[in-house]
Formats: C-alpha cells, structure tokens, sequence
C-alpha cells in the first residue's frame, strides 16, 4: 500500500466527517428534537395497547401483528 492509495480512501472519510460536524454544531437543537421525536414515535408504537374486557362491550378488536 502507498501513501497515496491510503489517503484516497481516507481523505473522503476526513471531508464528509467534518462537513458532518459542522452541520451538527450549528443546527444541534432542531436535530436532536427531530431523533427524540422519531424516538418517541417508535416507543409508542412499540407499548402494548390496554383492552378493557367490560359486559358493556359488544366488539373486541385487538391487533394480532403481522404473522396473522
């Protein structure tokens, strides 16, 4: 390996990375409510529903997945 073959892949990487930090550096706040908000959306969908079984209820629905 050469020095040239090895910073042609690593020059790149340096680049996208710094560009990378930058962006976050300035618009840290929008992105970090964009991720806790994709984070919350996932955990909700993700908690079990509660089924009431009352004598007053005619239907019981319940999601069963996809294996169905």
């Amino acid at each position: 390996m050469t020095l040239d073959s090895i910073l042609n892949v690593l020059i790149p990487f340096i680049i996208f990375g710094g560009i990378g930090i930058f962006i976050y550096s300035k618009a840290n706040k929008p992105i970090d409510k964009f991720f806790a908000k994709i984070r919350e959306l996932i955990q909700k969908a993700l908690e079990p529903k509660e089924i009431k079984d009352d004598a007053t209820q005619e239907y019981r629905i319940e999601y069963r997945g996809a294996e169905w």
